[in-house]
């Protein structure tokens, strides 16, 4: 499915993928920022190139990973004890790196309060699945070397940097402006129309994003 969404849903060749971001870091004059950000529009037109690579510590994602597909289950009405989380739609569900997954929620989901807290998050998620895997017998140091996980950082968090602007789009959108996918598909519009709206709340949409740009900046992932 990702392979196919890549080759037949494509965006308008001239369309920047991060303009949205670029104007707002134009009105900072963070100049760096939108060179970066300008480099990476075309780095992101290519981005069926890294899909599925031949990764010999490939994982079997979830493919669409953010906080919109879970569903949580909570044990106070208060909902301040969290009992259990399900995940659901996996339709773009393959083998890829799990840098995937992670940069896509991770990018989606960080407040620019998380964004100082990067590598410990990034730590605790090794030390769980590292926890995880010798419970199961097996070596993490030899299946997937923590080494390893920080280069496929800088080779695969491209993905999460490319859903951030739609996703944080939808997450900031009132009721009234969410599009039924069904109904552009029909209309015979790409489905990426109805994710190219304008944001209405820039300064918030600033603040979701222009962070994520700087910290991926600054760790090299861009």
């Amino acid at each position: 499915m990702m392979k196919l969404s890549a080759k037949y849903i494509k965006p308008k060749e001239d369309r920047n993928t991060y303009e949205d971001i670029i104007k707002i870091a134009k009105e900072k004059k963070e100049d760096n920022v939108v060179a970066k950000l300008n480099i990476l529009n075309e780095r992101t037109k290519r981005l069926n190139e890294i899909t599925d690579p031949n990764d010999p510590y490939a994982v079997i994602l979830h493919g669409d990973c953010w906080n919109n597909n879970f569903m949580f289950k909570y044990a106070d009405n208060n909902k301040t004890k969290l009992s259990d989380v399900c995940f659901l739609d996996f339709q773009l569900s393959r083998l890829a790196s799990p840098v995937y997954d992670l940069s896509y929620f991770l990018f989606t989901c960080l407040s620019e309060d998380d964004i100082p807290n990067f590598d410990e998050i990034v730590n605790v998620y090794y030390e769980s699945l590292s926890e995880f895997l010798r419970k199961l017998g097996s070596d993490p140091d030899k299946m997937f070397p923590f080494e390893e996980l920080q280069k496929q950082w800088k080779r695969f968090s491209l993905f999460g940097l490319t859903m951030l602007s739609s996703v944080i789009k939808v997450c900031l959108s009132d009721k009234d402006e969410v599009n039924d996918l069904a109904e552009v598909a029909e209309s015979g519009r790409q489905i990426t129309d109805a994710f190219t709206k304008a944001v209405k709340n820039a300064e918030e949409f600033g603040k979701r994003t222009l962070p994520i740009i700087k910290l991926a900046i600054d760790k090299g992932f861009m």
